[in-house]
This record gives C-alpha cells, sequence and structure tokens, in this order.
C-alpha cells in the first residue's frame, strides 16, 4: 500500500510539470479590457503558436491595448480593429524577452458558421515568427 500511494505521488509530481507552453502560458489580459473572450482566446492560440520559444521561457506575458479603429461598413455593420502589444516578461519578472504588436480585427457579420476575429502579426521582432 505504501508503493502504491508514493507512486501515484511520484506520478501526480511528474504529470504538474507536463506541458510547453500553451497549456501552462501565463497571459494577462488585464490592460486589454476591450478584448472580448473570442479574440483573446484567438490571441493567445496564435502566441502559442508563433512565438515559441518566447512564450515557452516567459513567466507572463502582457497583453494591452494600444488602439482601437472603428470601420463602418453598410447600415450599422462596424468592424473593430485592435492594435496590442504583447511583451514576454521573463523568470525574474522584470526582464523583458522581448515585444510585439498584432491586430486583431472582429468582422460584423451574423452567419455562425464564419469564424468573425482574424488575428495578424504586424511587427517582426524576433520574438515571434
Amino acid at each position: 500500500m505504501k508503493y502504491f500511494v508514493f507512486a501515484l505521488l511520484a506520478l501526480t509530481a511528474a504529470g504538474s510539470f507536463a506541458g510547453n507552453g500553451f497549456e501552462r502560458m501565463n497571459v494577462d489580459f488585464s490592460s486589454a479590457m476591450d478584448l472580448d473572450d473570442e479574440m483573446k482566446s484567438d490571441l493567445k492560440e496564435m502566441i502559442a503558436l508563433k512565438c515559441q520559444p518566447k512564450a515557452s521561457e516567459a513567466k507572463r506575458i502582457n497583453v494591452y491595448s494600444k488602439s482601437v479603429r472603428y470601420n463602418q461598413i453598410d447600415q450599422g455593420i462596424i468592424d473593430t480593429y485592435h492594435t496590442v502589444g504583447i511583451e514576454f516578461i521573463g523568470r525574474d519578472n522584470y526582464n523583458s524577452l522581448g515585444y510585439e504588436e498584432a491586430l486583431v480585427v472582429r468582422y460584423s457579420g451574423n452567419n455562425p458558421t464564419v469564424d468573425h476575429v482574424y488575428v495578424e502579426k504586424l511587427t517582426t521582432n524576433s520574438a515571434c515568427q
């Protein structure tokens, strides 16, 4: 019984270190309050896919709003363009590992089969590809 409990504890401890950054990525959106949940999710996915190894190396990733632009298309259809800054903070909480800017666009529409959020990387800094 002791061996079973020990083995269970060992597996639990080893499992807590699993993950390659996306699962364990700490993204702080507190300064980007104008982004909705779908935008945040798509942006976090883009960071995890395009910003390796910086996303895995960072202790925290700060996302903050820089500007919001509205484009009225036609009779109440308004597209929203959010420019956000993404800063990768190192393990010591002070060291900046890199900085990027991204454009997150919310296209107006009512078709549920179409993704209305688009994330485009703007800068070509060394933090992301």
